[in-house]
């Protein structure tokens, strides 16, 4: 007879009454444990996204999302965003527009600066925002946009500069920005006011804005008037800037030093051009000064009020912004008490600001405050903590069309049962099988041997 290169296996019964309904039972449980293992393993497929919120992208629900990953290999991921120098950014609580100036890391050993590019984010909360060097106040009459002037003949950009760091597995990260306002931006920066307002998620900002808004305006007043009544002989300042500097070398500040008068060192400086536009008079005033000496100047002393309280309420909504409240020292937006001291005369400002200086004014949704707050109405003040807002491309599980998964799951699923099979088969055939030695033969030669057996028995012993 021909010999094939290949043979086949004879087979025989299991002897065993149990194993038909094991195998039966088992084979249904391991095929549906095992199309739900392979659904999470081979029927996810993963697609990219871009994400305003990593943490909520990451933290979505998925019910193999705490599988191993030797398991499941279509994990949801995130980038960290690359935010090049000279971007324009908001955090989330979308109130001042920031520009990234600089970014570098400290130096181990020396403490040098080592300066980076761009700044490497994946949403970390903002640490230790302070307003390290000045609130710029620069005020115009000459150079705004045909637009701006139409709408108010004089007005001013406010400009804080901030340094924040955040934290990651390299290290602390150090970087500086330049927020700014000014509700009658030209028409190339339309940013004018903050980004979104909410008097009920975000009350302290709401009231930091009201009062920056009204007090800008009426600044704008007293400046313009000043100018227009200055004395005989003496010209007009077309344009100017103050800086202010917090009064203090102490890292955290108190309630008494916040609610002061002289909060701010202040130094200013205004110009007055001639005819041809070359600037021949400037009035100075030096950094020692402060809003009670200047109240006393006989250059415009009306303004330094409305400067006092708009830098205050600029310097506060900024650390608002970027989530700094008791750790520096209390913020007047978030404590009922000190908001009043900072919004006492604003009804009276409302009140003697003209419409011409205040009716371009951004007044919101729903209109900003026009009255100074009251400490024993209920409002949800309070600051909240701060990331910046950026997109991040993201790479998220997504289940297969039906077909491609119906495949892709068959597949696997007949791998895993083929071999869940032949561990159970050399389970039985070792351990209940090989224990029998009438059970390691096919149930013909079986059977033939019985007969043998049966014959050799009755065949009577013939001596030779």
């Amino acid at each position: 007879m021909y010999q094939s290169l290949f043979s086949y296996n004879i087979t025989r019964p299991y002897p065993f009454r149990w194993l038909t309904p094991v195998v039966i039972i088992g084979g249904i449980v391991a095929t549906i444990l095992v199309s739900f293992l392979n659904v999470a393993a081979t029927g996810y497929e993963l697609y990219s996204l871009s994400s305003a919120d990593p943490n909520a992208t990451l933290g979505a629900h998925i019910w193999f999302g705490k599988w191993p990953s030797f398991i499941v290999s279509t994990r949801a991921s995130c980038e960290s965003a690359t935010i090049p120098l000279q971007t324009r950014l908001y955090t989330n609580n979308t109130a001042f527009p920031y520009t990234l100036y600089s970014v570098w890391k400290l130096d181990e050993n020396t403490q040098q600066q080592n300066v980076l590019g761009s700044l490497v984010y994946n949403n970390q909360p903002l640490q230790s925002c302070n307003i390290t060097d000045t609130i710029s106040i620069d005020i115009n009459a000459d150079d705004r946009t045909g637009g701006q002037m139409a709408l108010i003949p004089v007005g001013a950009t406010l400009t804080a500069e901030v340094v924040c760091a955040i934290d990651d597995l390299q290290g602390r990260t150090y970087f500086k920005l330049y927020g700014s306002y000014d509700p009658i931006p030209p028409p190339s920066d339309p940013s004018g006011g903050f980004l979104a307002r909410n008097k009920t998620t975000k009350a302290s900002l709401w009231w930091g804005e009201s009062i920056m808004r009204l007090y800008w305006a009426n600044l704008m007043m007293e400046y313009y008037n000043a100018n227009v009544n200055l004395k005989d002989g003496q010209d007009p300042f077309n344009n100017g800037v103050v800086d202010l500097v917090r009064n203090s070398n102490t890292t955290i500040a108190t309630a008494d030093e916040v609610t002061s008068i002289d909060f701010f060192n202040i130094w200013c400086g205004f110009n007055s051009p001639n005819s041809t536009g070359i600037m021949y008079h400037n009035a100075y005033c030096n950094a020692m000064n402060n809003t009670s000496s200047l109240l006393r100047w006989t250059l415009m002393p009306s303004i330094w009020n409305s400067i006092n309280v708009l830098g205050k309420a600029t310097y506060f909504s900024v650390l608002a912004d970027l989530g700094r409240n008791n750790d520096s020292g209390p913020n007047m937006l978030a404590d009922p008490i000190l908001l009043a001291n900072l919004s006492q005369n604003l009804t009276v400002v409302n009140q003697t600001t003209t419409t011409q200086f205040r009716q371009w004014l951004p007044a919101g949704p729903a209109g900003l405050e026009e009255g100074s707050f009251d400490p024993s109405t209920k409002w949800s003040l309070g600051v909240s903590p701060a990331v910046l807002t950026t997109n991040y491309i993201c790479q998220v599980p997504k289940l297969k069309t039906g077909g491609t998964l119906f495949v892709s799951v068959l597949v696997a699923d007949l791998v895993l049962l083929q071999t869940l099979w032949m561990i159970f088969k050399f389970i039985v055939d070792t351990f209940w099988i090989g224990k029998r030695l009438g059970l390691k033969s096919c149930e013909g030669c079986a059977s033939s041997a019985r007969e043998l057996d049966s014959l050799n028995e009755d065949e009577p012993l013939v001596p030779r």
